[in-house]
């Protein structure tokens, strides 16, 4: 069984790969609506350092999980299916095509191979939550350590919240969680009506285009929007909305004097890491059409693609 029984077109690939632009191009031409894979544009206020569309590309072509929940807020997979289910239905009504963008690879994994459906109960992740407020990250590692081992060591156990998570589950289904993820995922896509396009330069050509796009992002004001969303939604470096990239790493600049100089660098290697860790995930998915050229000429291919596909389905 399908979540949603439709055609799903998919343009990932690593940051700064030129996703954006295409995107915008790709609609121009064909009736797809954009729903944004991007874990940073969800948030309200939060538009240079995630390098939102602008509002005149927002209007350009109708976007989806873009400006969704306010910066306080955490974003999860079931904040994904509650505004997907929104999103593909208004899609479907207007005759149209779901058309996903991101670089967030966890999300686009799971929209492609699946999820398990896991119970949450909101008391006993509250219970959780007060014990690494109170104990700190260390005290439900060893929870979790002693809950399922198997688990703990294949997390990335250094994240609170994915900690709390498994924990959560387990506690709830009196289950292990390793022994949960065997039983059969839920799928969204039939696979046959899925169009998988991906974007990819060269290492040397991707370094230098991720070094050239946080330069603008300082130089178009982003410091000042981070101080504001800091001060307009009290937030500090717990907050979800803070640990993504550029946001993260400037925060020390503002709430601690961090040289500018020395935030610019963190941001940069991290965002490299980012590219690094795109990249591996995509060895994971079998794409339809891959693209190493610049934009015109991916457009061009891209565009091919799709036609093709759109007369065969």
């Amino acid at each position: 069984m399908y979540r949603y029984n439709t055609k799903a077109i998919f343009l990932f690939g690593p940051t700064a790969s030129g996703k954006t632009n295409i995107s915008l191009n790709i609609a121009k031409k064909f009736p797809v609506e954009i729903i944004s894979l991007d874990s940073a544009m969800v948030y309200k206020d939060m538009n240079i350092g995630s390098c939102k569309p602008n509002k005149r590309e927002l209007k350009q072509a109708k976007h989806h999980l873009v400006d969704i929940l306010l910066p306080s807020e955490s974003f999860d997979l079931g904040t994904l299916k509650k505004h997907l289910d929104i999103s593909i239905s208004d899609i479907l009504k207007r005759g149209n095509i779901p058309f996903f963008v991101g670089g967030s690879m966890m999300y686009v994994y799971v929209l492609l191979n699946g999820f398990h459906d896991f119970p949450s109960d909101k008391k006993i992740k509250s219970e959780i939550e007060k014990s690494y407020e109170t104990s700190g990250i260390k005290e439900i590692q060893e929870l979790l350590r002693r809950l399922d081992k198997k688990t703990f060591e294949t997390l990335d156990n250094q994240n609170p919240r994915r900690l709390i998570r498994a924990i959560e589950i387990i506690q709830i289904t009196g289950e292990k969680l390793s022994n949960l993820k065997k039983e059969q995922k839920q799928l969204f896509f039939k696979p046959k009506k899925v169009l998988k396009l991906s974007t990819m330069l060269e290492k040397q050509t991707l370094t230098k285009k991720i070094e050239e796009r946080l330069d603008k992002i300082i130089k178009s004001g982003f410091l000042k929007e981070l101080e504001t969303v800091l001060d307009k939604y009290n937030l500090n470096q717990e907050h979800q909305s803070m640990q993504c990239i550029n946001y993260k790493q400037f925060l020390p600049y503002c709430l601690n004097g961090k040289s500018l100089e020395a935030c610019f660098q963190d941001a940069l290697k991290a965002t490299k890491n980012l590219g690094k860790t795109q990249i591996n995930w995509l060895k994971k998915i079998d794409k339809d059409t891959c693209i190493k050229a610049g934009e015109s000429e991916s457009i061009e291919t891209f565009s091919a693609t799709i036609t093709k596909y759109l007369r065969s389905n």
